[in-house]
């Protein structure tokens, strides 16, 4: 019963965010690096730091143990970085290296949409809804 109440809590905190805040961020500008920012931490208070509470004190585990973080990190992140100049330069041989201008091209799609988004969701969704750690 406890999970479904986190899920509860947790989807009724998003879609305010969703309704309520997001079109407040978004009269900062997508291209700023404060729109960037704020959208992270927004994620990280709603997405990352309520599966850290729910497994210490819910489940009480260590979260770090059971999210699997604490072996093997070091060969995660060559992992995961080593696929994404892969696909850095599969995006390079088949359109040229991005324009800096781009409208595109902003410090929300750098930090959030390609650095964090696997981490920021695969937290709640593929550990906890699923159970695959």
């Amino acid at each position: 019963m406890p999970f479904v109440i986190y899920l509860i809590i947790f989807h009724a905190a998003w879609t305010t965010w969703v309704l309520i805040g997001y079109p407040r961020l978004q009269e900062l500008g997508q291209q700023t690096l404060a729109y960037a920012l704020i959208n992270l931490t927004i994620r990280g208070l709603v997405w990352v730091l309520p599966v850290f509470v729910y497994l210490r004190w819910v489940e009480r585990v260590r979260p770090s143990t059971y999210l699997k973080l604490r072996k093997h990190w070091l060969r995660g992140l060559l992992v995961g970085l080593g696929f994404s100049g892969l696909n850095f330069l599969i995006y390079f041989v088949q359109h040229g290296l991005p324009r800096l201008g781009d409208r595109g091209l902003a410090w929300n799609s750098i930090l959030s949409t390609s650095l964090l988004i696997g981490f920021v969701e695969e937290l709640p969704y593929r550990v906890l809804v699923s159970g695959t750690n």
